[in-house]
């Protein structure tokens, strides 16, 4: 069964309201007084978290791709990346796949 074109537009409004900084709660408010359930609220939140971490991992392979054709050394791009607030496993994992 497929998603409805509205159930859609909820997913895409609640993504780019994150990714612009407002609050789930706010979401959660303005979603409500326009007749959507707190479920179909909630669930719309948990999947756009989840397309937004898939976003940042994909910038972040892409980044790490580049340095390595760029030849930077991988303990150099490892720094940037730890400095710039990534986690080590996030980065040692991502590494990992992209010298394969």
């Amino acid at each position: 069964m497929g998603y409805s074109k509205s159930a859609l537009k909820l997913d895409n409004y609640v993504k780019s309201s994150l990714e612009r900084g407002i609050s789930e709660n706010k979401i959660i408010l303005d979603c409500s007084s326009l007749g959507w359930l707190q479920s179909e609220i909630k669930s719309a939140i948990n999947i756009a978290k989840a397309r937004i971490q898939l976003d940042k991992y994909a910038s972040l392979r892409k980044y790490i791709k580049l340095e390595i054709s760029r030849n930077t050394k991988l303990s150099n791009i490892k720094q940037k990346l730890l400095n710039a607030g990534w986690k080590k496993e996030v980065i040692d994992k991502i590494l990992s796949e992209c010298r394969k």
